[in-house]
């Protein structure tokens, strides 16, 4: 007879199987639920590990390695606010600074951050995303309290871009996992975004920055995207593409800043 430890590994397992095998839209509504389900304990499960760690160093010693750690840590929150709050006196616009609470990591279909801000903050869904180096994402899912931001990184995500040396136009799109044999998807590493749609007949290089444009009016223009890591011509020779390496740190995020200004108002600013 199994054990109930047996009983809950079974569950736990066939859990797994079914949710790799749902459909996309499925297995992305289920997600959200159990990351909404699962935020609050994240934290707790972090601090009793660090508990539990710190009770294997000598007495003497616990105390200044927490003090130090978390020294450390709260250096770390601080140059990432001062950072924000230069960006946010840069753009001029509405915008709330948020804390990113959940994450799922940069792997396979899990390419998205939970943050503590929601609708009772003004948050919507469709609103730009910005890190400290730049564009991170959109708000995706809006509860009353948290949000969803879809990164950069997701082959969902897309934005239209300027090369300020050549004034070359295009759209960085998210790069999606890169399917590995024997791996399940979870696990397929992340491709960088993607440069597309670039004109043929302008010179571009490596290096190249890239800022949002302002076509489309969801992001406003001037926004630092990335830098332009690969280009050369597209299988038919129509237009160019690349890849992009982004300013934004999509892989610790810690605070992240989202525009609450709406399309239109932003349209209509003089």
């Amino acid at each position: 007879m199994l054990s109930r430890v047996h009983v809950y590994g079974l569950v736990l397992i066939l859990g797994i199987l079914v949710l790799f095998n749902l459909p996309i839209e499925s297995a992305r509504s289920l997600k959200s639920i159990v990351r909404g389900l699962m935020a609050p304990y994240q934290s707790l499960w972090s601090s009793g590990r660090g508990s539990r760690q710190g009770n294997s160093l000598p007495a003497s010693h616990e105390g200044e390695a927490h003090m130090a750690f978390r020294l450390e840590a709260l250096e770390r929150e601080n140059q990432a606010l001062r950072e924000l709050l230069g960006l946010k006196k840069r753009i001029g616009e509405a915008s709330v600074a948020c804390r990113v609470i959940a994450r799922d990591g940069a792997s396979g279909w899990w390419r998205t951050v939970r943050i503590d801000r929601g609708s009772r903050a003004g948050l919507r869904e469709g609103q730009p995303v910005l890190a400290a180096g730049g564009v991170a994402g959109l708000v995706q899912e809006v509860g009353l309290y948290t949000a969803e931001v879809l990164l950069l990184s997701d082959p969902a995500f897309h934005v239209s871009v300027r090369c300020p040396r050549t004034e070359a136009l295009g759209i960085v799109r998210g790069g999606g996992a890169e399917a590995r044999a024997g791996l399940l998807e979870a696990l397929w590493p992340v491709r960088p975004p993607e440069f597309l749609y670039a004109d043929r007949h302008l010179e571009l290089r490596e290096g190249d920055e890239l800022v949002t444009s302002g076509l489309g009016g969801l992001f406003p223009p001037g926004l630092p995207v990335g830098r332009v890591r690969r280009i050369g011509l597209a299988p038919g020779g129509l237009y160019q593409e690349g890849l992009v390496e982004p300013w934004a740190p999509l892989d610790r995020l810690d605070f992240v800043l989202v525009l609450l200004t709406a399309p239109e108002e932003r349209e209509e600013a003089p």
